[in-house]
């Protein structure tokens, strides 16, 4: 899985729909959430959100369900300035909203 998110591919098309993307897997990844202190996680968050570029900011993860991903821990570290809404898919064309609370 790791090869298909630091794959050209992938960012190719986010660039095309006007997406900057950025693999931040060795530092946030289910492996680090599983083997790193919170003070570590919440550093390496840091420095993900200060590069990143203004506006909406979207973490990728290969499960469906927040409660199931290491997302939802991730986002439970986010400050609290950032609002954070997951998306999911509601059927193959349409996605639903779900804010951190719901999730």
């Amino acid at each position: 899985q790791e090869d298909m998110y630091r794959g050209k591919e992938l960012t190719r098309a986010l660039q095309g729909a006007g997406m900057r993307y950025e693999y931040w897997g060795d530092k946030l990844g289910e492996d680090s959430l599983d083997s790193q202190p919170e003070a570590d996680l919440r550093r390496a968050l840091k420095g993900a959100l200060a590069a990143a570029s203004p506006g909406p900011l979207c973490l990728l993860g290969h499960m469906h369900e927040p409660h199931k991903c290491h997302r939802l821990a991730l986002a439970s570290l986010v400050p609290p300035e950032w609002t954070v809404l997951h998306l999911m898919w509601s059927d193959h064309q349409s996605l639903c909203t779900l804010s951190h609370v719901e999730a």
